[in-house]
């Protein structure tokens, strides 16, 4: 971006970031630190990462949370390079800095798919998966972006310009010496979107590692019927969908926080190892009506309402269930974008 910042944060509670150099470009990153498991975050298109920050304190201390800002994002570097392997090998790069080695991996939007594709390309590395709206087919524009003021008056200025999504961007917000702006080229932005459309169902179906898929109902990125076909065609796989839009750790913070503890709590216990060999669910099974499916019932019962099921050490399958209370379990409304819509937000 044009200009330089007059001060970075202007929130009081702004993490501390840290810096790893590749090759002469900045991926600036959190650690929110603690004794924890590492836990990788990865922010979706205009983001940055301490968008997980109430998601890092409700983890604590159990899960040391990392959330980098992606390239191009945030204090990180643009680069020329906004294809799916550039991020990859940011990931990559971070994962090696740091010295983790099998985590779970957080992912909304663009970074579910960067997540996804990390366990397709070096399952060993990742133990489970959360992933925040995205499908494994993407068609969006964010060309809208384009349009946006590059300097503003004032900070009120620069929120009447970006409407409605303007609580949304709020970590983006800078202060510049001639004004305030955001932290991303929308351009970029353009491209990277263009570089994350296309089909990537071979990804998504690469890993079996278990997987927390998280729909807003309101979403118009992610319908009800292709996140119900991604949750029944991959095993160990499973469906909430939350009354929210596209964005739902902003929308429905502590529900969302509660939901993705309990499972990284889960899937940490199991110990499970994504490329293991698993039972799998089979496709041809009715996805039941909460959105979760397909659902695998112990013989002689019936499936727990809202619950997780997933090998034990005997190879028996066992049930979890969730008890992040309300879960958002009863029947989904279904809204599926029209025909040739695209995504505002990815």
């Amino acid at each position: 971006m044009d200009g330089e910042l007059d001060n970075r944060y202007d929130r009081p509670d702004a993490p501390a970031r840290s810096t790893l150099w590749l090759d002469g470009r900045r991926l600036s990153y959190i650690d929110y630190g603690g004794p924890g498991h590492p836990l990788l975050a990865l922010h979706g298109h205009l983001g940055e990462g301490r968008t997980f920050t109430r998601l890092a304190k409700v983890l604590t201390p159990r899960w040391r949370l990392v959330a980098p800002d992606q390239r191009g994002h945030g204090e990180s570097d643009s680069v020329g390079d906004y294809s799916r392997d550039g991020y990859l090998r940011d990931t990559v790069a971070l994962l090696d800095h740091l010295g983790f080695d099998r985590l779970p991996v957080i992912g909304h939007s663009l970074g579910g798919v960067n997540a996804y594709q990390l366990a397709a390309a070096q399952p060993d590395r990742v133990s489970a998966l959360v992933i925040e709206d995205i499908g494994a087919v993407v068609d969006s524009d964010l060309s809208f972006t384009l349009d946006w003021p590059n300097r503003a008056v004032n900070r009120e200025a620069l929120s009447t310009a970006l409407g409605r999504l303007a609580p949304h961007l709020v970590d983006a917000f800078r202060q510049y010496t001639d004004g305030w702006g955001l932290a991303f080229n929308p351009a970029h932005m353009v491209e990277s979107q263009r570089c994350l459309n296309g089909d990537h169902w071979a990804d998504w179906l690469a890993s079996d590692c278990p997987t927390l898929l998280l729909r807003g109902t309101r979403s118009h990125t992610l319908s009800s019927y292709h996140a119900a076909a991604m949750a029944s065609r991959r095993a160990r796989t499973r469906l909430v969908e939350v009354s929210a839009g596209h964005v739902i750790h902003d929308d429905q913070p502590e529900m969302f926080a509660a939901i993705v503890r309990d499972f990284l709590d889960q899937a940490s216990d199991v110990g499970s190892r994504c490329g293991t060999s698993v039972a799998q669910g089979d496709p041809s099974q009715p996805v039941d009506q909460t959105g979760v499916g397909p659902i695998i019932a112990r013989p002689g019962q019936r499936p727990v309402h809202g619950g997780w099921f997933l090998p034990n050490g005997s190879g028996q399958l066992s049930s979890i269930v969730c008890e992040c209370e309300p879960l958002p379990l009863t029947r989904p409304v279904h809204q599926t974008a029209t025909h040739g819509e695209k995504s505002k937000a990815t």
